[in-house]
């Protein structure tokens, strides 16, 4: 349980990340600044890459028993289930917020440049199902 809690604060600061890029994305593509782009388009790609082998590490420390993580809280033992209720609230969280500056920044970039739509090309089809499903 001890390096599921581990994996899983690990996998939140990476989302953490990847939501301030995408927020600084945003300001940019909001600002209509394009000399950034480049930057912060390969600074997403470089957090993309985080968070894909974050959810990497999770699938390797639950093994063949990628249950959901509510099911995995109800029978882990004391302190175990509350730390891991805590962190599938934070992640839904984190989901949420995410998925609602994704789609804006999607949305400002597609009514600018090919640049802005540049910036914004690894995040638009951006789609963290295996972690939706697992905080379901």
């Amino acid at each position: 349980m001890e390096e599921l809690a581990r994996t899983l604060a690990g996998e939140r600061r990476a989302l953490e990340l990847l939501l301030f890029k995408l927020v600084e994305a945003q300001h940019l593509l909001a600002d209509g600044d394009d000399r950034f782009y480049a930057w912060a388009s390969a600074e997403l790609d470089r957090v993309v890459e985080l968070v894909r082998a974050a959810e990497l590490r999770r699938a390797l420390v639950l093994g063949g028993h990628a249950r959901a993580l509510a099911d995995v809280a109800a029978r882990a033992p004391a302190p175990y289930g509350a730390i891991l209720d805590d962190h599938r609230a934070s992640l839904r969280a984190l989901l949420d917020e995410i998925e609602r500056s994704r789609a804006a920044s999607c949305e400002l970039s597609r009514v600018d440049s090919d640049a802005s739509q540049a910036l914004t090309g690894a995040t638009c089809g951006l789609a963290l199902t295996s972690l939706a499903d697992f905080l379901a």
